[in-house]
Parts: C-alpha cells; sequence; structure tokens
C-alpha cells in the first residue's frame, strides 16, 4: 500500500484486509531511515514517539529468513518485495502511486519487519442524522432519544479524516454538542 496516505486511510485499508487483527508488518530496508519522511520525522523522533525499541520487529540477512520469523507465505513475500523493488527501480508506484521521492527498494539487508499495529480515530461514513443531530435508521426517520455530535456523525470527510488540519474537530464537536443538546432539551 501507499503509506504516505493519511494514517486513517491506511487504517481503513488494513481493516478491510481478511485474516488478521490491526496489524500489518512494515518492512524495510536498513537504510530506511534515511530517507525523507512523508510525516516529517528522523529516527530519532519516530523512536520517541512510536516507542520503536518496543514495538515487535524482527532482523534477518534475507528476505526467506524475514518471511518465516512474521510467518508469512515466503514465496508471496519474496514476490511482494521483489514486486515493490521494482517499481522503485522504474522510478514510478504504479500499483498505489506513492510519490517518487519517497520510493526506496528494499535491497539493503539485514532487512527489518515492524510490526504496526493500526487504530481508528473516529468513525467515517458513520451513523446518518438529521438536522437536529438525531440518529436516524435506514430509512432516514429519527430514533427516538438517540443523538449523536463531532466525530461520531458520518459523511464529514467521506472516506478518510484529515489528521493535517489540527484543531479541525474542536468546532464541530462543539457545535454538535449544543445543537444536540438543545435538540434534546425540545424533544
Amino acid at each position: 500500500m501507499n503509506e504516505c496516505t493519511s494514517l486513517l486511510a491506511s487504517s481503513h485499508i488494513i481493516a478491510d484486509l481478511p485474516g488478521h487483527g490491526n496489524y500489518v508488518w512494515q518492512i524495510i530496508p536498513t537504510n530506511d531511515f534515511q530517507m525523507p519522511s512523508s510525516f516529517g520525522y528522523n529516527r530519532e523522533q519516530a523512536a520517541t514517539m512510536f516507542n520503536i525499541e518496543q514495538t515487535e520487529h524482527y532482523q534477518a540477512d534475507t528476505l526467506e529468513e524475514l518471511a518465516d520469523m512474521i510467518d508469512v507465505p515466503r514465496d508471496t513475500f519474496v514476490a511482494t518485495v521483489q514486486r515493490y523493488n521494482d517499481l522503485c527501480n522504474a522510478g514510478a508506484d504504479t500499483d498505489y502511486m506513492k510519490a517518487r521521492r519517497y520510493l526506496d527498494a528494499i535491497d539493503d539487508p539485514p532487512y527489518q519487519a515492524w510490526k504496526m499495529i493500526y487504530n481508528f480515530y473516529c468513525t467515517l461514513s458513520g451513523v446518518r442524522c438529521n438536522e437536529h443531530l438525531q440518529v436516524v435508521d435506514e430509512n432516514f426517520d429519527p430514533i427516538p432519544g438517540l443523538y449523536a455530535g463531532g466525530n461520531t456523525v458520518g459523511y464529514r470527510f467521506g472516506d478518510d479524516y484529515e489528521t493535517l488540519l489540527h484543531g479541525g474537530s474542536n468546532g464541530l464537536a462543539a457545535t454538535h454538542g449544543y445543537v444536540a443538546g438543545e435538540s434534546a432539551a425540545n424533544a
């Protein structure tokens, strides 16, 4: 996937994958932290921010060894990494449209696998509400006594949450709280 997308978009992609929990294995070459970060931090900042040394991770001299360590099918794993490397070497990610400046082939052993656990910020495309912030059913009829506000109200950002819009939820949450409270008081 294109890990340069927003974290919430990545979380939704991962949540839609069959057969596992809320994690993925991030595979990186030894020189990965020499690349520019789409999130604006270096290895030392990432170590502090994400407590990465406490994160489950493995290192191996070959991709085959690494596949065994993280319990994924060897052939599929190696083929996936090779496909990514081919895209990097071609200078264009035609599969996931990752920006060229972030393309870094996984060809610098030892290889590392980091277990990345994803969580959701809010409900996207969540509950629908009317203008009084009453939650509505599938027929758009209000459900008596049920109100919602803030990030629980669906269709605010579509299928993504803009994490770079700092404070973007504050005004919405306050306004929704006021409208929902007033609606409930007048019911």
